[in-house]
């Protein structure tokens, strides 16, 4: 029904690639390469019962987020630990 007629527009060799790189920044924009430690993330994902490499990465930046707020608190208020 709703068929296309006429000669499909042809891009030259240059456009192609130029219409590749442009879709393929979009893609890259957002990726985050962690290299061998892959397996690691992995692990802990499934440990978690995360579903998704998002769900993971907002849980350990929330969690830096607290440990960072706490260090900055108890150094405030004075450390009750010692140096040796």
């Amino acid at each position: 029904m709703s068929e296309k007629r006429g000669a499909k527009l042809k891009l030259t060799d240059s456009a192609r690639k130029r219409n590749k790189k442009k879709a393929n920044a979009r893609l890259n924009r957002n990726k985050i390469y962690i290299g061998d430690q892959y397996d690691r993330w992995t692990e802990l994902r499934t440990n978690l019962c995360l579903k998704t490499n998002v769900e993971l990465a907002k849980m350990l930046l929330d969690n830096y987020k607290d440990v960072q707020g706490n260090e900055t608190r108890v150094s405030s208020e004075g450390s009750s630990l010692k140096s040796v």
